[in-house]
């Protein structure tokens, strides 16, 4: 799935290899949250497929 999204340009992977949504795709198929490591005291984000996105990417992949 996740090369389905990057070679559509739904998705890219920044400098830390993290996927993000390219913006002008992102009509509320994405999810961007921030999240914190306890242990570490890291902080990130995280990208997330929404419902509609789901059943978008299903009715686009149908058949591949």
């Amino acid at each position: 799935m996740h090369s389905f999204l990057i070679n559509k340009k739904y998705v890219y992977r920044d400098k830390k290899g993290q996927l993000k949504p390219y913006a002008e795709r992102n009509t509320g198929l994405f999810e961007i949250k921030e999240a914190k490591n306890e242990k570490t005291g890291g902080v990130g984000t995280q990208t997330l497929i929404t419902p509609k996105g789901r059943e978008t990417f299903k009715l686009l992949t149908k058949g591949i």
